[in-house]
């Protein structure tokens, strides 16, 4: 398979882990099998040619795995805990794009970032016209939650939630609007503005339309490495203020408000990502334990849902301490800080994208995702030649 095959195929099986979740209209045991395939093709590809690859790369893939395992042993060892299938086979894809040449890992975040950004281009189109009552359903579906169920209209590029019918929030075709928030605002970290202009204001104008705490956050460290372009800067508060107006008129709801500033009113600490249960626990028993070095095993959320889970849904980097310890922890944080400054560079942007992964882990803790991997250990995409040269092929 050549370098531009193979690195569509990593493009596409990152692509799955977003675009194509379970509940997925077309999920089935079939399809969902056959996306299970494609996150570990890549290094069975890898295997059979080994030769191909240096071995400073076979390094990297082979210690992302050894990791893992030793995370995931620590688990069995101490609290009898397996990890879930789908974790497996994201770890399977992770070393496999860790082994590929850094050309090929450039390639497939260059894929990965124009497939992305005409995906929530056409997105936010039909999410547009959903708003003004224009709307073909490809049918009705329902995603589970800690709660029960609730119940999900899904378009062509869109999930349109009827949990909440007043306050629309764009989602793509995400599990949840906070995760493309997240992946918009990183994606502006490590792409060129003025190479991929049209890629990075759909990038903004989509993590806007979440209405994610976390984008806005992150975003707004972006504006700090900015402050010297005073134009671009201009140009993005521009664009945020009229995008707040007109949605905020045209809904009624108030839902920045909602979403955003209500969570940092009085009593409030704008944090939401865990109960209050969790938060209780956390800090009262498995702070004080000696679990707090090993973690209570990775399916701790489901043994003590009944304590942890009992009046709503936990998530972030406070669910991944609690089940995998400080140990784990800071290995996790040592190879995947070194492995990011190894594939981007020692530079300020790869220095800023370092501080905003590590925040964004706090609010989503799905690091072993595809769609992480691929943020993370790509090169910064600010090279010209690159650009052109795809553009020359395409042709």
């Amino acid at each position: 398979m050549s370098e531009k095959n193979y690195a569509k195929l990593l493009c596409f099986s990152t692509c799955l882990s977003i675009f194509f979740p379970p509940y997925h209209v077309l999920a089935t045991r079939v399809t969902i099998l056959l996306s299970d395939i494609f996150y570990v093709l890549p290094l069975v590809i890898v295997f059979f040619n080994i030769e191909r690859w240096e071995w400073k790369d076979i390094k990297n893939g082979i210690w992302f795995s050894v990791i893992w395992v030793i995370i995931w042993c620590i688990s069995i060892l101490f609290n009898g805990d397996i990890p879930v299938t789908s974790t497996v086979l994201f770890a399977i894809f992770g070393s496999a794009f860790l082994t590929v040449n850094n050309k090929i890992r450039e390639l497939s975040f260059y894929y990965f970032t124009k497939i992305f950004s005409i995906f929530l281009l056409l997105g936010i189109i039909e999410f547009l016209f959903y708003l003004k009552g224009y709307f073909i359903p490809l049918g009705i579906t329902e995603r589970s939650i800690t709660n029960g169920k609730y119940t999900l209209v899904q378009g062509f590029f869109n999930f349109f939630s009827l949990y909440s019918k007043d306050m629309i929030r764009f989602q793509s075709m995400a599990e949840e609007p906070g995760l493309i928030g997240t992946l918009c605002a990183l994606m502006v970290f490590v792409i060129d503005r003025k190479v991929f202009r049209m890629e990075f204001y759909v990038f903004i104008v989509s993590g806007f339309l979440t209405f994610s705490m976390a984008f806005f956050i992150l975003i707004s460290l972006y504006f700090m490495t900015q402050l010297r372009n005073i134009r671009t800067l201009i140009y993005i508060i521009l664009v945020f203020g009229a995008l707040c107006g007109v949605y905020d008129t045209y809904k009624h709801t108030h839902i920045v408000k909602h979403y955003i500033t209500r969570r940092f009113e009085k009593g409030r600490s704008g944090d939401n990502r865990v109960t209050r249960e969790f938060d209780n626990y956390f800090r009262q028993k498995f702070m004080c334990s000696k679990n707090v070095f090993v973690g209570e095993g990775v399916k701790v959320m489901y043994r003590k849902r009944s304590i942890l889970n009992r009046t709503g849904g936990n998530a972030g980097g406070k669910v991944m301490f609690l089940q995998i310890g400080l140990f784990g922890i800071c290995l996790l944080m040592w190879f995947y800080t070194k492995a990011i400054l190894n594939n981007k560079g020692y530079n300020d942007m790869s220095l800023f994208f370092i501080l905003v992964f590590w925040i964004s882990f706090y609010q989503r803790e799905y690091i072993i995702y595809p769609y992480m991997i691929m943020l993370a250990f790509s090169p910064l995409l600010l090279d010209k030649e690159l650009s052109d040269e795809q553009e020359d092929e395409d042709i």
